[in-house]
């Protein structure tokens, strides 16, 4: 799978997670399931971004992929509290604030993600860094939403909007030279997005 089958393959798990809790939020989608989406989406996030250096890589991913790994994990454990707050169990601002931290943390990775060495270096880190920014301004507003800072609806729809955007930056995402002109660098094989 190329660097861009992968990207577009974590848009789309975002793109549903965004359509869903976008449907939630408006009304369409209602019951005590629906407490279970974003739970769902984080699992299903972090299991591809855990698994995705192994199995569309071969198990050989240098710096990126390991950083994958650990933005997987983080959204793993993230799950789990939700979970819990999703059950009821955990009420206190520390959990409220733990996935917003969390996509803040995961969007600075973007920003200083490593890269391969391979393709048009510069593309790379401009679209990491305009990912990372938007997956951190995204955080910034679900910090609004999880700790009742908003004081209307606006945050819990704007960081799904903003996650809506990081779905098109994903979607968009080259990693080649050719995107300007030239041609793939030799030897420019992919170790790990």
């Amino acid at each position: 799978m190329s660097p861009e089958d992968v990207h577009k393959l974590a848009a789309a798990l975002v793109l549903l997670f965004v359509v869903v809790g976008l449907a939630k939020e408006s009304g369409s989608l209602s019951g005590a399931w629906t407490a279970k989406i974003l739970p769902a989406g984080l699992v299903a996030l972090g299991v591809f971004l855990v698994l995705d250096p192994i199995v569309f890589h071969g198990g050989s991913f240098g710096a990126e992929g390991i950083q994958h790994q650990i933005q997987g994990a983080i959204l793993l454990v993230v799950a789990a509290i939700e979970i819990g707050r999703a059950r009821g169990r955990l009420h206190h601002a520390v959990f409220a604030s733990a996935l917003p931290l969390t996509i803040v943390a995961i969007g600075l990775l973007f920003v200083f993600h490593s890269q391969h060495g391979g393709g048009d270096m510069a593309a790379q880190l401009a679209q990491h860094r305009v990912l990372g920014a938007t997956v951190v301004l995204a955080g910034i507003v679900k910090g609004f939403d999880s700790l009742g800072l908003a004081r209307t609806d606006w945050a819990a729809r704007g960081w799904l909007l903003l996650l809506l955007a990081v779905v098109i930056q994903l979607f968009l995402y080259v990693e080649s030279s050719t995107m300007s002109g030239g041609e793939p660098s030799a030897g420019a094989e992919h170790r790990g997005h």
